[in-house]
């Protein structure tokens, strides 16, 4: 506030004390008497440019709903402006569309994982041949900070396909905007029809490519590769995805299709055909996420 009122309305607002350095409101002596405090242009706007000066600063638009306990946007304001660096919002986004940020979003800890890679099929066998696939990689991991955020669009990678008898597909790369690339795992090897005697293994999914990023990067890992498929003797044992960082890959078997990653960016188990077996498909590959931490 600016305005002293008792010396802007002479009799109309008490004098300054300890408690209100500037003057105060006062009542009138008696219904009819004209010393009373009362509203008059100046020093409601002096007042009233403190408050929308609040949403202004705060990035506030007013939503033309009446203030209360509990639901003020003039506190938010005041809260945001004053207490800097608060954590105002969190958001996961697992599918594909824009990314907006919480409105006083002043930078952003973003975390993208890329998608991960299917495991890799089985092809048919008979009576005296055995075929295993390796597992898939998951995506990458990258950990950035995002000043100033602004709208932008955010792909999720999609997890690999699993392909009858060959390779699977490698995971899609999860991107935010132009600013940040995690690159998705690659698909275990195709295993040729190997003699139920013969030690032999599908080879697994490699991790991608390093993620990229123009903005400030905090880490960034490629990811887990997958683990081999097992032929020995007789036994079969498909390969194991690569895990992600929030949940492990799929799990091989010994005859049929490998398992789906089970956290986001997981890659996904090879399949086994034991002897006089169809072909069999990989285990998809699990789509990718990005983590927002915006910050006041």
């Amino acid at each position: 506030m600016s305005l002293k009122l008792n010396e802007r309305y002479p009799g109309r607002f008490n004098n300054p004390s300890a408690a209100y350095p500037q003057g105060s409101f006062k009542n009138r002596t008696s219904p009819t008497a004209k010393d009373g405090s009362y509203l008059e242009k100046d020093w409601a706007n002096d007042k009233e440019g403190f408050f929308q000066s609040l949403l202004s600063e705060a990035g506030i638009t007013p939503n033309g709903v009446v203030d209360s306990v509990g639901s003020s946007q003039f506190y938010s304001a005041a809260k945001q402006l004053f207490n800097p660096g608060r954590l105002i919002g969190v958001k996961v986004i697992q599918t594909s569309g824009t990314y907006t940020p919480t409105t006083g979003t002043k930078f952003v800890l973003a975390r993208l994982i890329g998608g991960g890679a299917a495991g890799s099929g089985a092809a048919a066998t008979n009576a005296s041949q055995i075929s295993v696939g390796g597992g898939g990689a998951s995506g990458s991991d990258l950990y950035v900070l995002i000043t100033n955020p602004v709208a932008m669009a955010a792909v999720i990678g999609a997890g690999g396909l699993g392909v009858l008898g060959g390779t699977g597909g490698a995971g899609g790369s999860t991107t935010l905007g132009s600013l940040a690339t995690a690159p998705g795992g690659l698909s275990g090897g195709s295993v040729a029809v190997s003699s139920t005697s013969t030690f032999n293994g599908g080879q697994p999914g490699a991790a991608g490519a390093l993620p990229t990023t123009t903005a400030t990067l905090i880490t960034a890992a490629k990811g887990q590769p997958g683990t081999l498929g097992i032929v020995m003797n007789g036994f079969v044992f498909s390969g194991n995805g690569g895990s992600g960082p929030f949940g492990g890959g799929g799990v091989g078997n010994f005859n049929g299709i490998g398992g789906a990653g089970a956290g986001p960016g997981s890659g996904g188990a090879g399949s086994a055909s034991p002897v006089s077996s169809a072909a069999t498909a990989g285990g998809k590959g699990s789509d990718g996420c990005i983590e927002m931490w915006e910050y006041s």
